[in-house]
């Protein structure tokens, strides 16, 4: 999806004069620019999906940590806290699907 620069095969340099050397000059130009914007489009799609990541582990971590902390403490409960716990599961569990669903939102919707 990138832009692509093309060189005119229709002029080719068949002269070692100054307007040889120019149009292999302006070709290699082309080709150099080329090759800079591919890198530069590479670029930001690594920073965007560091910034998604980056993003979702600030997002999950205290649920995950949570998470831990009820599933340590049945051990310690009876079976009436133990279903406290299990509602703060839920909880924590939901707020996680929908953290990860979320990131559904900055993609286009199309067919699965």
């Amino acid at each position: 999806m990138g832009l692509r620069f093309k060189v005119n095969a229709a002029i080719e340099p068949t002269s070692e004069d100054e307007l040889g050397r120019f149009v292999r000059s302006f070709q290699a130009l082309g080709l150099e620019i080329d090759a800079l914007v591919g890198r530069a489009l590479h670029a930001d799609r690594l920073a965007i999906l560091a910034l998604i990541c980056q993003q979702l582990s600030h997002q999950l971590e205290p649920e995950l940590q949570r998470v831990a902390q009820i599933a340590a403490s049945l051990n310690r409960r009876d079976a009436a806290a133990a279903e406290d716990a299990g509602v703060q599961l839920a909880r924590s569990a939901a707020s996680m699907f929908a953290t990860v669903r979320g990131l559904d939102r900055a993609f286009p919707k199309g067919p699965r």
